[in-house]
């Protein structure tokens, strides 16, 4: 919960950030993926659901974060 907690305020934070000045006439978004690891799983798939929930995040429209 408390990963999930810190890259909404950092997805937030980007999301408001004046990036005009950079970017003049676009938007500047972030969709985050978070997985968290489980007894026994390998580090492979610990980053396959986090990229899975990356993907979610991304098809769900983005600038969201999203948990597996």
């Amino acid at each position: 919960e408390g990963a999930r907690i810190a890259a909404e305020k950092v997805r937030v934070a980007i999301a408001t950030s004046p990036w005009t000045q950079l970017t003049p006439g676009h938007l500047v978004t972030a969709s985050l993926g978070l997985a968290e690891w489980r007894v026994g799983e390998t580090a492979m798939e610990l980053v396959k659901r986090a990229d899975e929930a990356l993907y979610a995040a991304k098809h769900g429209g983005r600038n969201r974060v999203r948990a597996s």
